[in-house]
């Protein structure tokens, strides 16, 4: 099962009250500007599969974190529900943090920082890693019951794998957002084509954050953050940190596999 830290290392994270409308199932890449109107089946989605969990391959990832200030209660049993069903039940620590009372921003900031502190403690003399980063809010997107999703899940992977020049993939993203443009990536595979399952994500200001409930960080990626929490110390939010820092380096998966689960409270 999943490793639960025993040692309580600092604020939880919290997350902002933003509901996130999820990306349409199908797999043609949407057109830049493209609007999404909000899907109610969304709110209603149960933890569920077309694919089995064996189906979902994540070994290509270098460390897998669940954040949480929530260990032994609900946030965590359906945080735990949603990971057994992609399979990453066995492969993801969980991490537990203590609120931070007096700003709850601030505290979902911390816990983000201390995961990454430790995923450079761990795999920092590494030439490049990847590890993926989730929020005990996560829940499945509506696309989860689409049976390409551990494909979607792989091509998503493979990327990082392969491609330089990113620093975050988000597997869950908030569409709503001011200033957001979606692109469509290369696929250098296939001269002339696409990547079916990835998009490139960017954003006019720091504003036009897109969460952190679910998302893959590079190397370079978390030498960036940390960097510039040492410089600067807590200031702004972590998703409005990762937006000013990686306008034009994060990419995201299509559909999405996760998204903020609608029944958990922030």
């Amino acid at each position: 099962g999943m490793e639960s830290s025993s040692l309580r290392r600092g604020p939880c994270c919290a997350v902002l009250a933003l509901s996130c409308a999820t990306a349409a199932s199908a797999l043609r890449l949407p057109a830049v500007g493209t609007v999404y109107p909000a899907s109610r089946s969304a709110l209603r989605m149960q933890v569920q599969t077309a694919a089995p969990p064996s189906a979902f391959d994540w070994s290509a990832l270098d460390g897998a974190y669940l954040i949480t200030c929530d260990e032994g209660g609900e946030r965590m049993r359906s945080a735990k529900a949603v990971l057994s069903s992609f399979n990453l039940a066995d492969s993801t620590q969980v991490r537990v943090f203590d609120p931070d009372p007096k700003d709850k921003i601030r505290g979902c900031y911390n816990s983000h920082i201390a995961v990454l502190e430790e995923a450079e403690r761990t795999f920092g003399d590494r030439r490049d890693y990847s590890v993926l980063v989730l929020e005990d809010n996560v829940g499945p997107s509506h696309a989860t019951g689409n049976p390409e999703m551990p494909r979607v899940v792989s091509d998503v992977l493979s990327f990082a794998g392969s491609e330089e020049g990113w620093d975050v993939i988000h597997l869950a993203y908030i569409m709503y957002v001011p200033g957001l443009s979606v692109l469509r990536v290369d696929n250098p595979a296939k001269p002339g084509s696409v990547r079916e399952h990835l998009m490139q994500v960017q954003v006019t200001n720091s504003q036009s954050a897109l969460g952190n409930t679910a998302y893959v960080i590079s190397k370079q990626g978390v030498d960036a953050v940390l960097r510039e929490h040492r410089e600067r110390g807590f200031r702004v939010p972590i998703p409005d940190l990762m937006a000013e820092l990686f306008p034009t380096s994060r990419y995201a998966a299509y559909p999405m596999p996760f998204h903020r689960s609608a029944t958990i409270r922030s």
